[in-house]
């Protein structure tokens, strides 16, 4: 049990890690231009593209790390379970409209983390995205053997 806990909270670090580093690497590459719509803190329809598609390959190694280390199904099961409630309680905030003010007008230089602080993604990308999770874990852990969900 323990070791499927590890393994399962190891995975979570790998997702964790893989997405601060993939979207660090697109915010530099694409800049608060190309992440927002002109002038508001919206999200543009690439750093959508970017925010799930990061998010889906991050889980994919998250679900083969945590089955590797578990040596068993047991250790992503756990995992999909973080990432499908620490992903619906992530998007609970966006579905209630508790963001910023939506009328700000977003100056042309942000920094990368006042803009994660302050980006406004639809509803229906904070809903998608843990599916989106929950998918690369179980696909990734079936990526490792044959223990796969």
């Amino acid at each position: 049990m323990r070791k499927n806990i590890l393994s399962a909270l190891a995975g979570y670090g790998v997702i964790f890690a893989l997405v601060f580093g993939l979207m660090s690497v697109c915010w530099v590459v694409v800049g608060a231009e190309g992440a927002f719509e002109p002038e508001s803190w919206q999200v543009s329809p690439l750093w959508i593209f970017l925010l799930l598609a990061a998010g889906f390959l991050a889980a994919l190694a998250g679900g083969w790390t945590a089955d590797h280390l578990s040596h068993s199904a047991r250790g992503a099961q756990m995992l999909l379970g973080i990432v499908i409630i620490l992903g619906l309680l992530v998007a609970l905030p966006v579905m209630l409209g508790m963001g910023p003010d939506p009328d700000v007008v977003r100056p042309e230089n942000v920094p990368m983390l006042e803009a994660m602080n302050k980006g406004q993604q639809p509803v229906w990308v904070a809903l998608l995205n843990p599916v989106l999770g929950a998918m690369g874990v179980i696909f990734g852990s079936r990526l490792r053997n044959s223990h796969g969900l």
